[in-house]
């Protein structure tokens, strides 16, 4: 039996929420041209890493951790205004709140066997669009579609802003994560909803509602969030070596600027063009040094 796969999570750090956007767009893995970033000495690709050959179909929704940051903290400020408004209270997200929800969508694998690039395409749309209109568009962060793994499947990151009510009438809105993701019963809501919005266009089934089986979908989810928590240490780690590299760059600038600052206070007649032209010497032996 074929059924959609629908899981949700929270990211619960600002620091988490970056590195969830590093994996989903595949930072470090390929480089502008969409070719695989070429390896270090003693490095390997990431074991999820299954059908490079397929990643021409990835839809990574190219953004920076730093845009996602700002595309978060806009929508908040945006949320908190809308409220003053109209007149309604606003509560910023507590500090132990989570930074924002991940949505895991896709199909039993067998579903996939077969299938046009086209027909599967077509129902990761369908499944943007369902989000979409289920959590709000205006909350989605980030979207992307990942076909270089064992089984493709989409990533819809949300900031969880929800309709507020107060003595049952509208509210304006509020950062919760728990109302968000609907409370105990809400993975089984959602999961008959994505069925019953798309997956019964595609010949999909509705799972056992209230099963406690740990089918094989839900253990390919978790071997996906082990594999995003290895990538995101890669990144950091790269990431590390940038900076390193980086810094080690800026203290020999400044061991020139003091060389040359060092000229400037020499003592005696030396006029000003004597300086310059010694400060252009050492420019120049520093340049023969480096090329060495």
């Amino acid at each position: 039996m074929s059924t959609p796969v629908a899981h949700a999570r929270k990211i619960k750090t600002v620091v988490g929420f970056a590195n969830v956007v590093a994996h989903n767009t595949r930072e470090g893995v390929y480089n502008g041209k969409g070719e695989l970033e070429a390896l270090k000495e003693g490095e390997k690709h990431p074991d999820w890493l299954i059908r490079p050959d397929r990643a021409h179909l990835n839809v990574l929704g190219q953004i920076s951790t730093e845009e996602a940051h700002s595309r978060r903290r806009s929508r908040i400020r945006a949320a908190a205004e809308a409220n003053k408004a109209a007149g309604f209270d606003w509560r910023s997200p507590q500090k132990n709140s989570c930074a924002a929800i991940e949505l895991n969508l896709s199909a039993s694998p067998e579903w996939f066997e077969g299938k046009e690039d086209k027909v599967v395409k077509a129902y990761f749309d369908d499944l943007k669009e369902w989000a979409e209109k289920r959590y709000g568009k205006d909350n989605l962060l980030h979207w992307s579609v990942h076909y270089d793994e064992k089984t493709p499947h989409a990533h819809a990151v949300f900031l969880p802003l929800m309709p507020a009510e107060k003595d049952k009438k509208p509210a304006g809105l509020k950062y919760s994560s728990g109302h968000f993701l609907g409370g105990r019963n809400g993975l089984s809501e959602m999961q008959t909803s994505v069925w019953k919005e798309v997956g019964q266009k595609y010949g999909l089934e509705r799972g056992v509602e209230g099963s406690k089986a740990r089918h094989t979908d839900q253990k390919e989810w978790l071997a996906e969030q082990h594999k995003q928590l290895e990538h995101m240490k890669e990144v950091l780690r790269k990431r590390e070596e940038k900076a390193a590299a980086k810094e080690a760059e800026l203290a020999k600038k400044e061991a020139n600027l003091e060389k040359n600052m060092e000229i400037f206070k020499g003592v005696g007649a030396k006029s000003f063009e004597d300086r310059a032209a010694s400060i252009k010497t050492n420019q120049e032996v520093t340049a023969k040094l480096e090329r060495l």
